[in-house]
């Protein structure tokens, strides 16, 4: 799935088309894979601190009462139709190392690592602080790290280095290697995207 620059109905073709997977599919196993429950026509995934409730019978997706953007939407059913028994092999990569993520890097590091190091540059250790509102959890890596849980078995690890007179502050953001066989490395650069924009939302909260 890019991330910018097609038609919305590029989007609601993938949206489409991920829902017809899903229709075939057998939903308990997808859920058992992912992490996720099957309850009343309802798929319950966990995704940061919160839960997306994915009704099969209307199609809609909603965490409390607000519906998904359409990005987030093909995002939950890509993870759900990639999981397939995949998991975490505990073994972190970067986005270039992931397959065809040179392609893509130059996006990807406009709209999620640079913001990143905007964000969080200067004030390194409020990167954890505002992690822990979505429920990140603090690593002892670079200045400042934090995991956070996108989905229960789709984890991303943002780091910062502080910088100082001879070096200006930088970021990254690392994926399970497990991720690539989840998701596409296109839909990877939108859930890193997606990451930053959840944590700037909720420094200004």
């Amino acid at each position: 799935m890019a991330e910018g620059g097609a038609p919305d109905e590029r989007y609601r073709t993938a949206l489409d088309l991920a829902w017809s997977k899903l229709s075939d599919s057998n939903i308990h196993e997808l859920c058992d894979g992912a992490g996720a429950t099957f309850h009343n026509s309802e798929i319950l995934l966990p995704s940061f601190n919160q839960t997306i409730r994915i009704d099969i019978g209307t199609k809609s997706m909603r965490i409390g009462s607000d519906e998904l953007a359409i990005f987030d939407r093909i995002l939950a059913l890509h993870y759900l139709l990639g999981c397939d028994g995949t998991r975490l092999s505990g073994n972190l990569i970067s986005f270039a190392q992931a397959p065809g993520g040179e392609v893509y890097y130059s996006a990807f590091k406009k709209r999620s690592i640079d913001r990143l190091t905007e964000m969080f540059g200067d004030d390194p250790d409020s990167l954890t602080r505002i992690g822990a509102l979505l429920g990140g959890e603090p690593l002892k890596m670079a200045t400042a790290a934090v995991k956070l849980s996108v989905f229960p078995i789709l984890p991303v690890v943002a780091l910062i280095w502080q910088g100082d007179d001879e070096v200006a502050p930088a970021a990254n953001m690392l994926f399970d290697e497990s991720a690539t066989r989840i998701l596409a490395t296109e839909d990877l650069a939108v859930v890193a995207s997606s990451v930053v924009a959840k944590l700037v939302k909720a420094g200004q909260d």
